[in-house]
């Protein structure tokens, strides 16, 4: 793209869809994190110890809490608008490390589905995505100072941002910069100093961490991921993401005594290595379950800017292959084409598999949907319900309900089930998360089964959502 107006253009026509989908499309990705993470933001003005949790991510609780107030097509709107700044960070950078067709990297991403799926998400990916790549951009723009600021607040964007810190100042020790890692303990430094007020300790970050060595989740195979890259990326970018690291390997081989003086490259480096810690380190974890780790697919969209960054790099490598033959401006126009085309074509073929991946749902599943329908009968049968405590592991059924789940004194679910006048009990939540099972609410003779809604999950299995009031004296 050679005129000047062509990249903003591209960008404001990929906001203004994305935002028309944001608000025509009532799905929430899934039915886990992306409610909690919005439940969070949408509450923490009540509560403001949410703003200090440390599984809602403080950062992300932070940001998005104006948006969440109008609902959660306005943590849509929020992520929306944190995917276009990815993408120009993105684009940026690509520039100022030399990338030819930098215009690429916007449209890897856009046509990278789960990349563009999480923007309709409550998920915290979107955040931390642009946090790094917007970060990285202005250390390349020799904006070091804030770029390093910003970079420092990826701890508090998702948990593996700190061990990435670590890898960022590596890089400057190399690069002979030691003095600037000092302000990558920013965002340490002012979390420290405001969550002492609250927790009066200044290493509050650390002593709340919610996540076990050991994973209760179990654990998968160590090619998960790289079998979930399709999925995350598409195809065609999977196989541009391979070339372009072998072809990283290979520079940095040949050109060894050379490295540091290298600028463009240095920062390429930085990009890859990023890239391949955050993937090794999920790949390891879910492997030995490790960290709560659930092998989810969407959490690889944290690195999507650097992964279509490396991408471009291998689509370079081919372009300026067939250069020698063919016109490379001619090779750009007829790979992009076919790229776009074979994307929709996977997509296409791949329904099943997308259908199956958490992260996905543009519209409400079925059992948001009975958790919809549950919540009308629950307004017309119990309309003071609100006034009760209310048990449920669902986060669905919170929004359904149009229930403050940090309202301790009604919806605590840590206290004994005794306390509940009604309970919502469902297949999956209050089974794996509550240790709730069904013949345990049916056996309990204070409690009566007032209604059982039913529906099919992927066209197969039967899910249940069952509602118990607690027996009159």
């Amino acid at each position: 793209m050679q005129k000047k107006w062509a990249v903003p253009v591209l960008l404001g026509t990929i906001l203004l869809l994305m935002l028309f989908l944001a608000f025509t499309l009532n799905g929430t990705g899934e039915s886990g994190d992306s409610i909690t993470h919005y439940q969070f933001a949408r509450y923490a003005f009540d509560h403001p110890w949410l703003f200090f949790d440390n599984w809602g991510k403080p950062l992300f609780t932070l940001l998005a809490a104006p948006f969440a107030l109008f609902g959660f097509t306005g943590i849509k709107v929020f992520n929306v608008i944190l995917t276009i700044l990815s993408m120009s960070a993105a684009y940026l950078a690509a520039k100022k490390m030399n990338l030819e067709n930098s215009w690429m990297v916007i449209v890897l991403l856009l046509i990278a589905p789960m990349n563009f799926a999480l923007a309709f998400t409550g998920l915290t990916e979107p955040l931390f995505a642009t946090l790094i790549i917007g970060g990285l951009c202005l250390l390349y723009c020799n904006k070091v100072t804030m770029g390093l600021i910003v970079l420092s607040f990826l701890p508090f964007a998702r948990s593996e941002g700190m061990f990435m810190l670590i890898i960022i100042a590596c890089w400057l020790v190399w690069q002979k910069k030691h003095t600037a890692c000092l302000w990558l303990a920013s965002g340490q430094l002012l979390y420290a100093i405001i969550g002492y007020f609250h927790f009066k300790d200044f290493l509050w970050f650390y002593h709340s961490n919610p996540y076990s060595l050991k994973s209760g989740y179990g654990h998968g195979r160590w090619t998960d991921y790289l079998g979930d890259l399709p999925v995350i990326i598409n195809l065609t970018s999977t196989i541009l993401l391979g070339l372009g690291c072998i072809l990283v390997i290979f520079y940095g081989f040949i050109k060894r005594k050379q490295l540091r003086s290298d600028i463009p490259y240095t920062q390429l480096l930085l990009v890859w290595l990023l890239f391949i810690a955050y993937f090794s380190f999920h790949t390891i974890a879910w492997t030995f379950g490790l960290f709560a780790s659930f092998g989810m697919t969407r959490i690889i969209v944290g690195v999507a800017p650097l992964m279509a960054i490396i991408c471009l790099y291998g689509f370079n490598g081919i372009a300026n292959l067939f250069g020698k033959w063919v016109n490379q401006q001619n090779f750009v126009r007829v790979f992009f084409i076919c790229l776009v085309v074979f994307n929709i074509y996977y997509i296409g073929f791949s329904q099943k598999k997308f259908a199956s991946t958490p992260g996905f749902a543009m519209n409400l599943t079925p059992d948001q949907e009975i958790e919809n329908k549950l919540a009308v009968y629950m307004k017309q049968k119990y309309p003071d319900y609100k006034n009760h405590n209310v048990r449920y592991y669902a986060p669905y059924v919170g929004v359904a309900f149009d229930i403050d789940q940090f309202d301790l004194g009604k919806h605590d679910n840590a206290a004994p089930p005794a306390n509940d006048d009604y309970v919502v009990w469902d297949q999956w939540f209050s089974v794996v998360e509550g240790g709730l099972q069904l013949e345990t609410m049916q056996k309990d003779s204070s409690l009566v089964k007032d209604t059982t809604l039913t529906c099919k999950l992927g066209g197969v299995s039967d899910y249940s959502v069952v509602l118990f009031r607690r027996k009159t004296k």
